[in-house]
């Protein structure tokens, strides 16, 4: 969601920043939507600020460096969306049942955080030293052509709640608006379990709304240490089970999410996580 990122967008993602998506979505919604940055806007924050050209539009980089700006992130099509460096670090603070703003390594909207000492950086793509680099990195990593779908992925639940947010902006009723469903856990989301034992989970959900709720339980396995996937023998109920795989050690940690998205318009997701804890 930060700058530059549809550039290196899945193909299925790649939509949510498109000029016509955009356009539908934010730009039409009322004042708010129209107020939001996007490419080849016309803007500047700031008068002579010579990082701010994304207002203007039908320049290349080269271009844009003679008129004097630094070109640190490549031009985009006039009216695609334009992300910001402080988007993804906003969104785990949205209370969507994720938690990631309890603790940044759990992961939410915006990813996961890592440990600074065992980050890689730049990795294939090189290192940045320097405006210019920052550029040619971007140009090389979209020039290595779209990544695969996402595991999880946040995008179009993201997009959809911020479209929904605008679109409450512009309705004069609540029913004529669509709200995110309800979820959450009966009994503890945080559960201690020895190898071997089988545990039962049941989640509820509600909608405002009253539009139909699909649910999926799914392992996120990046956040969780133990390393293995497990098995959840309905995954598409409120009701499943796992067993904890054999070979699981102490103190290793299984991450499940229930995910719950409405059929409203645009469909709003919401999540709760189970953490289990193996002990001896």
């Amino acid at each position: 969601m930060g700058y530059g990122a549809q550039g290196t967008a899945s193909a299925e993602n790649a939509v949510y920043y498109s000029v016509d998506w955009t356009r539908e979505n934010i730009s039409s919604l009322g004042p708010l939507g129209a107020l939001y940055r996007v490419w080849g806007d016309g803007k500047q924050m700031v008068q002579g600020d010579i990082f701010d050209y994304f207002g203007l539009s039908g320049y290349t980089a080269d271009q844009l460096k003679a008129k004097g700006y630094i070109v640190w992130t490549p031009p985009r099509p006039k009216g695609e969306f334009l992300g910001e460096g402080d988007t993804f670090t906003f969104l785990n603070l949205l209370d969507n049942g994720l938690l990631g703003y309890e603790e940044e390594s759990s992961g939410g909207w915006a990813g996961r955080g890592l440990n600074s000492s065992t980050f890689q950086g730049a990795g294939q793509f090189g290192a940045i030293n320097s405006y210019d680099d920052l550029l040619k990195l971007q140009g090389r990593a979209a020039a290595a052509g779209r990544p695969p779908l996402p595991d999880p992925n946040f995008t179009p639940a993201a997009q959809h709640d911020f479209t929904a947010r605008l679109r409450w902006s512009v309705t004069p009723t609540y029913a004529g608006a669509n709200h995110e469903p309800g979820v959450t856990i009966r009994g503890d989301s945080r559960i201690s379990a020895r190898a071997g034992e089988t545990i039962r989970l049941q989640g509820v959900v509600s909608d405002p709304d009253e539009n139909a709720v699909t649910v999926r339980w799914w392992q996120w396995t990046d956040v969780g240490t133990y390393p293995g996937r497990v098995t959840l023998t309905n995954p598409s109920a409120l009701a499943t089970s796992i067993r904890v795989p054999s070979d699981a050690s102490a103190g290793q940690t299984i991450h499940l999410i229930l995910e719950a998205t409405d059929n409203g318009t645009p469909p709003l997701t919401r999540y709760q996580r189970v953490i289990i804890s193996v002990t001896r």
